[in-house]
């Protein structure tokens, strides 16, 4: 028998709301819900804190810049997947600085703001349930795949 250490993956995703609109990017050639909207957000790198990898994927994904007290821990998912275990640090932020641009068209087809309740249909399932628990002002630990 095999012996391997269980690793689980961590990501970080941002909620930019904006005067009740969300910023939501529709994913293409990532592998993962294509087709569909999610938030800002990507993994977490070596000798990076969860604020730190969040601003840097927002500049990296949408040109801004995000200072760390505007930021606000809001959820945590572990999440099971067909193959790797995850846990999603979830942020929200109502301030940014600097233009909003597709950073990443290879991996984006469009970035836009939605009505937080006017959401197009095609949200990947656990951003729609954070952002339902966030409607709610019931932020807290998601389980989701097991």
């Amino acid at each position: 028998m095999e012996n391997h250490k269980f690793m689980v993956y961590v990501t970080v995703q941002l909620l930019l709301i904006n005067q009740d609109k969300l910023l939501l990017m529709k994913r293409k050639n990532t592998g993962y819900e294509d087709g569909k909207y999610g938030f800002i957000g990507g993994h977490l790198e070596e000798d990076e804190d969860f604020r730190t990898a969040i601003i840097r994927e927002a500049k990296e994904e949408t040109n801004i810049d995000i200072n760390r007290e505007n930021l606000k821990f809001i959820s945590i998912v572990h999440r099971k997947g067909m193959t790797k275990n995850y846990v999603n640090i979830f942020f929200l932020c109502n301030k940014f600085y600097g233009e909003i641009r597709n950073n990443e068209p290879d991996k984006c087809d469009e970035i836009k703001w939605f009505e937080l309740n006017k959401l197009p249909p095609n949200i990947i399932e656990i951003e729609r349930r954070v952002i339902e628990n966030y409607k709610k002002n019931n932020n807290y630990l998601i389980e989701y795949g097991w």
